[in-house]
């Protein structure tokens, strides 16, 4: 083996310095929405440590480290290749571009800027250089606007694209720019990035050598590596029972659930141990503050595996052998398994667990420590099902009334108010009293579906309104057979579904409805003028009047149907649902400002039914008063 070196640079040296090649055969970006907000989370919760709003900039330069982990690279003659990380730093560079489209400061957007791009003989080229996706990334780093009704080939092009890590850098960069904003006020921006750019740090591991740089990265995922705090934990618990026969069937047990969690991702046994303790045995939380002592809260998502040796005997009572063994054959086996239950349900439609993948599709994972807050070991699975139906119809409401009202859902926000609930949440004595706690919660949050501000789609929200949509759509469509489900209707590219303008972007043609360009612009985005159609129909569109565009959404879901009078004369289930609702449903031969208003409040009708409180008691399997 040749020399090989290691160095723990910044990310402005470890992106400044280089230009980066990934092999052919690792190209595919894989991440997920939910590893992305689980990054941003650690580097929001890392950075809130040390920021106060009162500081100066250059007080960032004594920020707290934070270590964003390995990077194994090849270093060739003009390019170095990254063998191990690419997950990782194609997603720090998504967030520095999101980053730099937020930054006012031009100084700072240039340093943002040199490290997405970088200047080699004369040419710029991304940093992170595959050619396949340099399209893409130069959209998001143009700012262009990728509109899905463009008539625009190179635009077509990048939406279009079968790549499936060209699909997926637009859908994560989407997730980081709505992260983003949730996790972050505008002001402590020019900080955090500061922050990110010299304060957090990476372990870049070079090689000079092909075979060299594989055996590294075999080496460091396959042999020697250091116990994870699961195995820690589960090795100190197991250590504490001195029957061997409680050992050895308790070892079982957490074989089995981690087996489970396996399954479904890469260290869901570290989050759904968190969300054990967190929603079941945490009792204090210091918020972040710098320089506090941190409570349960912070412990548990940093050492859960000391902070349980902390507590053992007065928080958990765990003082003699039986007791580690129940541990592990009672609660453990209980909570981790409704968490890999629930973990299912978020990724895969299941009946009776719906709401989780409502939930889950905005991004939210705080839903979990909740849910299995209101569970209580031995609880039936008849009970366990009511009290987790209750509370995720609280969590949905909660979440979806905050986003139509323009409030943010990131864990910034409702990270505490929900760790206090849990607390109230776990004291519950019976489904009754829990339900009563969770309306009583959601009735004193007392926001509506009808703001000051219409809710409308904007340039950073568009995944949030398509997930509103798909609510409304799916709610709407639920006694037509062989309708589209939730899920479904999220899908995007060429063969899902586009958010579809029912004023087209011809303010000409409406000059005498509204005052300005900007009004129209502003108006025609409320969600009352959006509608979802299948991707073929709404790209044959183009700029088509509303005249002729209503005979084609006869023809899709009953929520664009609706606005032409044929959807209603053979069509008896539709007006049985508007009647029944109270929906003020009606047909529209021409479509301008007077009748996108008028949409918009059936909108806002239709979501406060979605939405509505009594869907807490509904799911708990109680009359309705």
């Amino acid at each position: 083996m040749k020399q090989i070196e290691s160095e723990t640079p910044s990310v402005s040296k470890l992106l400044g310095d280089t230009r980066y090649n990934i092999d052919y055969y690792q190209r595919e970006y894989r991440w997920e929405r939910r590893q992305v907000a689980q990054l941003l989370d650690d580097l929001f919760s890392a950075f809130r440590e040390s920021h106060d709003g009162e500081h100066a900039r250059d007080k960032v330069a004594t920020y707290g480290q934070y270590f964003l982990g390995p990077i194994i690279v090849n270093c060739r003659e003009a390019v170095t290749d990254i063998v191990d990380g690419q997950q990782r730093v194609t997603t720090l560079t998504l967030l520095l571009i999101a980053l730099r489209r937020r930054i006012q400061d031009e100084n700072q957007r240039g340093s943002l800027a040199n490290l997405v791009v970088t200047h080699q003989f004369g040419q710029p080229t991304f940093t992170l250089d595959v050619p396949e996706r340099a399209p893409c990334m130069d959209a998001l780093y143009t700012e262009q606007v990728l509109d899905p009704a463009s008539a625009d080939p190179a635009v077509r092009k990048i939406l279009d694209s079968r790549d499936p890590s060209v699909r997926n850098i637009l859908d994560r960069f989407a997730d980081v720019e709505e992260l983003l904003d949730g996790g972050l006020d505008m002001d402590a921006l020019p900080y955090f990035a500061d922050w990110l750019m010299y304060r957090v740090k990476m372990v870049s591991v070079i090689a000079t050598s092909e075979a060299d740089a594989y055996t590294i990265f075999e080496t460091m995922n396959d042999r020697g590596l250091r116990l994870t705090a699961p195995e820690m934990l589960r090795g100190y618990l197991l250590s504490r029972i001195e029957d061997e026969t409680e050992r050895s069937e308790s070892s079982q047990v957490w074989k089995e659930r981690v087996s489970e969690l396996a399954e479904i991702g890469k260290e869901e046994d570290v989050d759904a141990i968190q969300a054990w303790l967190r929603g079941r045995r945490a009792e204090t939380a210091s918020r972040y503050v710098a320089g506090v002592e941190p409570g349960d809260y912070e412990r548990i998502g940093n050492e859960f595996h000391r902070w349980v040796r902390d507590v053992e005997e007065d928080r958990l009572a765990l003082r003699s052998p039986s007791n580690f063994a129940d541990f592990i054959r009672t609660d453990f086996d209980f909570y981790v398994g409704w968490y890999a239950r629930l973990r299912r349900a978020a990724e895969t439609t299941t009946n009776g667990l719906e709401t989780i993948q409502y939930i889950a599709s905005q991004g939210f994972t705080l839903q979990y420590s909740l849910l299995l807050a209101a569970l209580d070991v031995g609880d039936s699975e008849d009970l366990a099902l009511r009290k987790i139906g209750a509370t995720a119809a609280y969590i949905d409401i909660l979440i979806h009334r905050r986003l139509w009202n323009s409030m943010r859902i990131g864990q910034t926000y409702l990270r505490f108010p929900l760790f206090d609930l849990a607390k109230k949440v776990r004291a519950a004595e019976s489904i009754e009293q829990l339900v009563k706690l969770l309306t009583t919660e959601i009735e004193g949050n007392e926001l509506g579906f009808s703001p000051d501000w219409p809710f409308a789609r904007n340039r950073r929200n568009g995944n949030i309104v398509r997930r509103m949509l798909a609510r409304l759509t799916s709610f709407v469509e639920r006694d037509r057979p062989g309708s589209a489900g939730y899920a479904e209707l999220l899908t995007t590219g060429r063969d899902g579904y586009d958010i579809e303008h029912v004023i087209a972007d011809k303010p000409e043609r409406y000059a005498d409805e509204f005052a300005n360009e900007a009004e129209f612009d502003a108006e025609r985005n409320w969600i009352g003028g959006l509608l979802l159609i299948p991707s073929s129909v709404n790209r044959s569109f183009g700029d088509l009047a509303y005249e002729p565009k209503r005979e084609h959404y006869l023809k899709e879901n009953w929520l664009a149907a609706s606005l032409h009078e044929a959807a209603y004369k053979h069509n008896p289930k539709l007006k049985r649902f508007a009647q029944a609702r109270g929906l003020e449903l009606q047909a529209y031969p021409h479509f301008g400002r007077a009748e996108l208003d008028a949409r918009q409040e059936l909108y806002e009708q239709i979501a406060a039914e979605v939405w509505r409180v009594d869907r807490i008691k509904e799911a708990a399997g109680l009359q309705l008063a």
